[in-house]
């Protein structure tokens, strides 16, 4: 070969290994960057992933924590609702809060509602449920009468227009009230007092009945004595046993009588007993508040007072307490468990 040749052939060489260098550096160059942005696609799918996820999650919290505090929302604005139905002048009652988280609570009831709970050792719920459904109730012919008289607490204010005289609060032996007035001629049967702004509520009613044209409204049994009340008593267990006379007869310290602001009351000519046959007797039942009264044992709830059925017991206890008694239907031991016995 010549030398020219030769020279020729060793360059073909040298060109065919550095082509052959280039493509093999291309192809390392190539695999490298491909290795590399699989890698970054992968972080940030990753990243999207977690991300993604994380947006799920909070989405997720967010859902539960919503859903969470769906109850808590509902019984909140129950327990707001419930709460505006309250009285100012209340006194503290222990199982109120519970009470007003019921959603079916009513603040007529409540009464019945801390009866049952504090008699029976119901659950909240389930005392909602009996009152509201009236399965509290028990008919007066299966009552023991005589168990209500649990207790002797002494009232500490006996002159307070809304004292809480029953089975369970009484009067000291000694106690007379010191504003005790006649009513005038005409006006009673039976010669006793009562407390002047008692007396003053009993001739108004019957006046303004005579003004309707109903028959004239009198007074006949009033105020009691502790020893009065003590014989009377004793006479009725003598005549008719403990068991009977409890459901219609006060013991001594437990009438209402003695505080003065009680009457017994009938159409004029008629005994007190049937004062619901007088013509004005609904007229009465209706309006009796507006002066300040209330019949004190009215007809089914003999199982809450603890007495049989008096249409002819009334008591005054003022005009703003009667008139709350008679929008929520309240007997005196009702209201008593809300506004407190004095």
């Amino acid at each position: 070969m010549s030398k020219k040749k030769k020279i020729r052939y060793d360059r073909l060489v040298l060109v065919i290994l550095l082509f052959i260098l280039v493509v093999f550096l291309l192809v390392k160059a190539v695999s490298i960057f491909k290795a590399h942005l699989t890698v970054n696609n992968s972080e940030s799918s990753v990243e999207v992933s977690s991300v993604i996820n994380d947006s799920d999650s909070e989405d997720s919290n967010e859902e539960l924590s919503s859903l969470d505090s769906v109850p808590d929302q509902e019984n909140n604005e129950v327990y707001q609702k419930n709460k505006e139905t309250l009285l100012e002048g209340m006194i503290e009652i222990p199982e109120l809060d519970e009470l007003l988280k019921c959603a079916d609570f009513n603040f007529d009831l409540l009464p019945r509602y801390l009866l049952e709970i504090r008699n029976n050792n119901t659950d909240y719920q389930e005392a909602v449920r009996l009152v509201n459904e009236n399965k509290d109730y028990i008919p007066s012919d299966q009552l023991d009468m005589s168990s209500y008289y649990t207790g002797d607490i002494l009232i500490e204010n006996p002159s307070s227009l809304t004292a809480c005289v029953n089975k369970v609060y009484t009067l000291s032996s000694d106690y007379e009230p010191d504003d005790l007035v006649y009513l005038e001629e005409g006006y009673y049967g039976n010669y006793q007092p009562l407390r002047k702004e008692a007396a003053g509520a009993f001739m108004s009613l019957s006046i303004d009945a005579q003004n309707l044209g109903y028959s004239r409204i009198v007074a006949y049994s009033n105020y009691r004595s502790y020893e009065t009340q003590k014989g009377i008593y004793e006479r009725y267990v003598s005549n008719d046993g403990a068991a009977l006379a409890d459901t219609y007869s006060a013991r001594a310290g437990h009438s209402e009588h003695q505080t003065g602001l009680v009457s017994d009351i009938a159409k004029v000519g008629d005994i007190y007993t049937s004062f619901d046959e007088y013509e004005g007797y609904q007229w009465a039942l209706e309006n009796a508040h507006k002066y300040g009264l209330i019949q004190r044992f009215p007809e089914n709830k003999e199982y809450i007072t603890g007495y049989v059925f008096e249409s002819w017991h009334f008591r005054y206890v003022g005009i703003e307490a009667a008139t709350i008694m008679d929008e929520h239907n309240w007997t005196l031991d009702e209201y008593a468990l809300i506004f407190g016995y004095e």
